[in-house]
């Protein structure tokens, strides 16, 4: 139902945001359903190590098969470097 949208999927991390570290954030510019500007946004208020890829054309759902394989590319490589594994 709507109501478990707006109590569980409806939240702002901006307070937060200034405690964030080791984020990797992944946006699509032609994202329709969460604005692109929220994760630069998040990504401003962070802090390093941090890392922001917009993948222009993205959508939500990341459904481009390039945008799929970087995204494993450089996650991998970020978890890896982050966290030494």
């Amino acid at each position: 139902p709507l109501s478990f949208f707006a109590e569980n999927l409806l939240f702002d991390l901006s307070e937060q945001a200034g405690s964030l570290h080791n984020l990797l954030i992944f946006h699509g510019d032609a994202d329709e359903i969460v604005p692109v500007g929220n994760a630069q946004r998040l990504y401003e208020l962070s802090q390093d190590p941090k890392r922001l890829i917009i993948h222009p054309g993205g959508a939500h759902q990341m459904t481009d098969k390039v945008h799929q394989k970087d995204f494993e590319q450089r996650a991998v490589k970020w978890f890896s470097t982050c966290f030494g594994l």
